[in-house]
């Protein structure tokens, strides 16, 4: 486990070389609503609803999703800071 909350569970799914998917599920049914992984074009991790289910989110689920993602973000923009200056 990754990260859990009231709503929200995040599970790594799968390790690339340089970066990581991640599964969010719901806690209150354990189906999946969608993934947080690397979006080449935007040079940012992102979330990506699944699109099989009806998926609605609270502010509560998007604070805590959104806040996964944006250290996600700050600790890769770290980890590339530091390759580069040692």
């Amino acid at each position: 486990m990754i990260y859990e909350d009231k709503w929200i569970k995040i599970e790594l799914l799968e390790r690339k070389p340089k970066t990581e998917v991640y599964e969010v599920r719901s806690k209150y049914s354990d189906c999946p609503i969608g993934l947080v992984h690397w979006y080449p074009s935007w040079r940012h991790y992102t979330f990506e609803p699944l699109t099989d289910y009806k998926i609605e989110l609270s502010d509560r689920c998007l604070f805590a999703l959104g806040s996964f993602v944006m250290q996600l973000n700050s600790e890769h923009t770290f980890k590339l800071q530091y390759e580069k200056h040692g």
